[in-house]
């Protein structure tokens, strides 16, 4: 699916469908258009981490987990990729790796009982998440900021991933 989050906003078009119920895994392919970096930082607030794709149980500020991005301003066309998760109301961030714009990467998440486990492409996370007792949840999709809103159009595709066809 491609999605556009255009100049000035947060959300991002396309179809935003996907509830699960007792989600364990999610499993894509992600490809991030160079749009989607920029030279200089505006404010503090392009630090924030933007949200490319992952899943929530219940309210996605309570507990839920993603993958964030943010441009490189150190490294022309490259994006900082993290861990981010909410547990209990609580938000977190971990770094994962840096992959360069126009490229595919792949994207795995899973969730245990007491641990999730985020890759990119090789590089593996994991990360302290107490599985809630929320089975029912919702499939999320690209969001810029924090307070900022996009500077200007950005492209994102994320596709299912052929590793594992049944995961939904």
């Amino acid at each position: 699916m491609n999605y556009l989050i255009k100049k000035g906003k947060h959300y991002s078009s396309g179809l935003h469908l996907g509830f699960h119920y007792n989600k364990k895994m999610y499993d894509r392919k992600a490809y991030i258009s160079k749009e989607c970096w920029w030279y200089k930082p505006r404010n503090n607030d392009d630090y924030d981490i933007n949200k490319l794709c992952g899943f929530s149980y219940g309210f996605h500020q309570k507990n839920s987990l993603r993958i964030g991005w943010v441009p490189d301003f150190k490294n022309k066309n490259e994006i900082i990729l993290f861990a981010y998760w909410y547990n209990n109301s609580i938000k977190h961030f971990k770094y994962i790796t840096t992959v360069p714009v126009e490229t595919e990467f792949e994207i795995e998440i899973i969730c245990g009982k007491k641990k999730a486990y985020f890759r990119v492409n090789k590089k593996i996370v994991s990360v302290n998440f107490e599985k809630p007792r929320c089975k029912f949840g919702y499939n999320l999709f690209p969001y810029f900021g924090g307070n900022n809103t996009s500077p200007h159009d950005m492209y994102i595709r994320i596709t299912k991933s052929t590793t594992h066809p049944q995961q939904s």
